[in-house]
């Protein structure tokens, strides 16, 4: 008898667990979704993560080739700070978040053309930044170029 209630109690605290880490998963999704939909002061977004095209070839923190950041300000203006080794480059423009039924995004526009920009198009100055639950990865990964992941930097 004991045997018979053993398993429907672990069918019970498996489904549940498996529900609670649903739900803290749409809860860290909506409060990113939250955090740009409705920006009030500057964020700062930092790249955490690089990968290639090479399987295993994800690289992190000092271990990347270049280090960058995005502040996203309340007015949609932005900018964007690549440093690889002793150069400093940097580009602004502006920004749209946007949401559809099962993606959102932000859209970044540059003011001019400039090295820093993630795009599969060369002479574009436009640039997409997925919004996950866990940050924002850039679209860049898509033709070939790096899979770049950002992180807020609170």
């Amino acid at each position: 008898m004991n045997k018979l209630l053993l398993l429907p109690l672990l069918v019970l605290i498996l489904f549940s667990c498996s529900q609670k880490d649903e739900l803290d998963s749409m809860n860290r999704e909506e409060s990113t979704h939250q955090a740009l939909s409705n920006i009030k002061q500057a964020q700062k977004w930092q790249l955490v993560q690089m990968s290639g095209q090479i399987r295993n070839s994800v690289q992190k923190g000092a271990d990347m080739p270049w280090q960058e950041h995005y502040v996203l300000n309340p007015d949609g203006s932005f900018s964007k700070v690549r440093q690889k080794g002793d150069e400093t480059t940097a580009a602004t423009g502006v920004y749209t978040y946007h949401s559809t039924a099962g993606e959102q995004y932000l859209e970044l526009t540059y003011q001019s053309l400039n090295t820093i920009i993630g795009s599969c198009d060369a002479a574009g100055l436009k640039e997409t930044l997925m919004v996950h639950k866990d940050g924002l990865q850039s679209s860049w990964w898509a033709c070939d170029g790096p899979g770049l992941w950002y992180e807020q930097v609170k």
